[in-house]
């Protein structure tokens, strides 16, 4: 993949993590979150289209994918005690891994921890990497 490619998809998370926080936070409909970033200048194009699949693919698959989530937490840990931004991260992540073709499991995860970086706690780039982590080695999530 071209390094010009990889940051379109790189910002295309950022701006589907953004669009799925805001309409979660505001309550608003995926599709109006995704419209307002759309109108944005600071979004480039490009990335519209695949921040549209992965928004739509996380509210589509949300439950199936938090309960792939939740099964894979530490005992310590349930879905609800997660921040909004964190779980939002993992559920881009396990969409990735499990719906995206092109897109090896290695880098899903790593984006991730690096939107984890960016815009999450100090602790959470370690905590999505193992929850993550724990996602791939579970064979019942058929992640390859």
């Amino acid at each position: 993949m071209s390094e010009q490619k990889q940051s379109q998809r790189h910002q295309s998370r950022i701006k589907a993590l953004c669009a799925l926080y805001n309409s979660e936070i505001a309550s608003t409909g995926i599709e109006n979150a995704l419209q307002n970033f759309a109108e944005c200048e600071e979004y480039d194009l490009n990335v519209t289209d695949y921040a549209d699949t992965l928004a739509g693919g996380v509210m589509e698959h949300g439950t199936e994918l938090e309960d792939i989530i939740g099964v894979n937490l530490d005992i310590d840990w349930v879905l609800e005690r997660l921040t909004v931004i964190d779980r939002i991260i993992l559920k881009i992540a396990v969409y990735e891994m499990k719906y995206s073709d092109d897109v090896p499991v290695a880098v899903a995860i790593n984006e991730a921890v690096e939107l984890a970086k960016e815009y999450s706690g100090a602790d959470s780039p370690k905590f999505i990497n193992g929850v993550l982590g724990s996602v791939v080695k579970n064979p019942e999530n058929n992640i390859s």
